[in-house]
């Protein structure tokens, strides 16, 4: 078998990961243990790597942490991933100001580039624009909206047009009828 040897490798005597698989609600976690069961039937890392489609180093972590601190070591880590660059308490006002933006706005709607530009502008926050959308629906806004309208556009003019237009199809069809 190619592959290095794996460190703590004791530690994985006597668990049984199947088990705790079923028990685990967490999908990060279960394939972390799985990758623990592969280790413990005496799969290289560099094997269980390949079966669990993740770097061998990884699993050697995986082993390492477990032997550490057990069940608990396989678990995400507080801390982990994007920190938030806007404080909790600023929430609301930017929420309240991306409100404001959108109802000073004539005609359509407010877009994410916009929001980027008003972030940067009043609060000094550089989003990306994937990252704005995660921010609006955080603040639990969205815009689920039909398509929007001219700011010159007439309902007038469009019911005469609609009314216009039915007359003068209905007139065409008799004559293909005939």
């Amino acid at each position: 078998m190619a592959g290095r040897k794996i460190k703590g490798l004791a530690s994985l005597q006597g668990h049984n990961f199947k088990k705790y698989m079923r028990n685990e609600a967490s999908p990060e976690v279960k394939i972390r243990l799985l990758g623990l069961a592969h280790v413990q039937d005496g799969k290289t890392c560099r094997d269980t790597a390949r079966m669990v489609k993740m770097h061998e180093n990884t699993v050697q972590s995986w082993v390492s942490r477990f032997a550490k601190n057990g069940l608990d070591g396989l678990k995400n880590q507080p801390g982990q991933g994007d920190k938030k660059r806007i404080d909790k308490q600023k929430l609301p006002n930017i929420k309240t100001g991306i409100l404001a933006l959108q109802a000073n706005r004539i005609g359509g709607r407010i877009r994410g580039k916009d929001i980027q530009k008003y972030l940067i502008e009043e609060w000094n926050v550089a989003y990306k624009l994937s990252a704005i959308y995660n921010l609006l629906n955080d603040l639990g806004i969205v815009w689920i909206s039909a398509r929007s309208k001219h700011p010159a556009s007439s309902q007038e003019a469009q019911d005469s047009f609609k009314k216009n237009l039915l007359k003068t199809s209905k007139h065409v069809f008799k004559k293909e009828l005939r």
